[in-house]
């Protein structure tokens, strides 16, 4: 999307994955199932806005979060299986 400012050309990309805070881990997996466990620490930046969806996020992200969380229910509810 060249026109939007944003090449594949001058983008630069940081993948940051760092061992989990103890503290946290300690937190979020107290009182859970095996299946039911989360970080309790991710986070995904963006560095813009945009006009492409009603939360201001681009599409693709929106699509990707939604697409994340229903994968998340159907792991859950046994639907996928």
């Amino acid at each position: 999307v060249t026109s939007k400012g944003l090449s594949c050309d001058s983008c630069e990309v940081l993948v940051r994955i760092n061992k989990q805070s103890p503290d946290i881990a300690g937190g979020v997996h107290v009182g859970k199932s095996e299946l039911d466990v989360g970080a309790g620490d991710q986070g995904i930046m963006f560095g813009y806005a945009s006009d492409e969806t009603e939360n201001c996020m681009p599409l693709t992200h929106m699509m990707a979060t939604q697409l994340g969380k229903r994968l998340t229910d159907v792991r859950k509810d046994g639907s996928l299986w």
